[in-house]
């Protein structure tokens, strides 16, 4: 069954009773080292109990299938991952979905700060040279999307880096506010069991400071009539597993606007009229008024 052809192509597929995750990578994204790494860590947080899907490893080393002698592409890169109980919420989030959300965010994290990465691993930024350059997970695109970007819009992006250019000075980069981070944790990227979340799609992972993960949910549920109590929540659910210090509160408005910067690089990548622009330049400009 076909459940997504966006950036990969993702199906859920059934073997013996059993349901599984089936992605087949985009070709011009990630190359092979990229995704190996993303399927390594995800191993690893799924043998420490973390809700995440597995990956099935090959009866041979590895958890990647890679295929030839395609008339479209040089090479296809599939990986199969366990598939996990739960739905995507569309509607109806309540103040105790984000507190677990952030809980669970913060676990993450916890993980990210001890785990030691094998030799050879390898993942894109997540920080302002990857938001705003070409060592994030959309690199060329970014670029593209300067490209296709006038004044005002572009001084409005470089105040934007420049801002969490200096937040990210004042966090640092030890690895208690620096590590491996989702990148993407929006609702659309967990599924709910009830009340219980697990995290899926880590294409967009990397490298970055944690404050970032919470900007991305709070930037999904700005604007809507319940943000502060919701805010509040997911604050409250991170803060059960680990400490948020002051510039990394301080940061929230820069990583928040840093947020709308990367849709709207997407969407300039794509034209320079597309229609998601407008609305994320207004965000970024008051995310950086907060």
């Amino acid at each position: 069954m076909l459940l997504q052809d966006l950036v990969n192509i993702s199906f859920r597929i059934q073997h013996e009773r059993r349901q599984w995750y089936l992605r087949i990578y985009n070709p011009d994204r990630h190359d092979t080292s990229v995704i190996e790494s993303e399927l390594l860590f995800l191993e690893a947080l799924a043998k420490g109990g973390y809700p995440v899907p597995q990956p099935l490893r090959k009866h041979s080393d590895g958890m990647l299938w890679v295929a030839s002698q395609s008339p479209v592409v040089d090479t296809i890169r599939i990986s199969v991952c366990s598939w996990l109980p739960g739905e995507i919420l569309q509607h109806d989030k309540t103040p105790q979905h984000y507190a677990n959300l952030g809980t669970m965010l913060a676990e993450l994290h916890e993980f990210s700060g001890k785990w030691n990465p094998p030799e050879g691993f390898v993942r894109p930024r997540c920080n302002s040279e990857g938001v705003y350059g070409s060592h994030g997970a959309s690199g060329e695109q970014v670029m593209r999307g300067w490209d296709n970007i006038d004044d005002p819009l572009r001084s409005d992006l470089e105040v934007a880096k420049k801002a969490l250019e200096q937040a990210e000075k004042g966090i640092g980069t030890d690895r208690g506010r620096y590590g491996l981070i989702h990148a993407d944790p929006s609702f659309s990227n967990v599924l709910f069991d009830g009340e219980i979340p697990y995290l899926i799609d880590f294409d967009d992972f990397g490298y970055g400071h944690y404050v970032f993960d919470l900007a991305v949910v709070l930037a999904g549920a700005w604007g809507k009539p319940d943000f502060e109590g919701n805010r509040a929540a997911l604050f409250e659910g991170y803060r059960q597993r680990r400490k948020l210090s002051q510039a990394e509160m301080g940061a929230l408005p820069a990583a928040m606007a840093a947020r709308a910067a990367s849709l709207i690089f997407w969407a300039a990548a794509q034209s320079s009229q597309h229609p998601w622009i407008e609305g994320q330049w207004q965000r970024l400009k008051k995310y950086m008024e907060s």
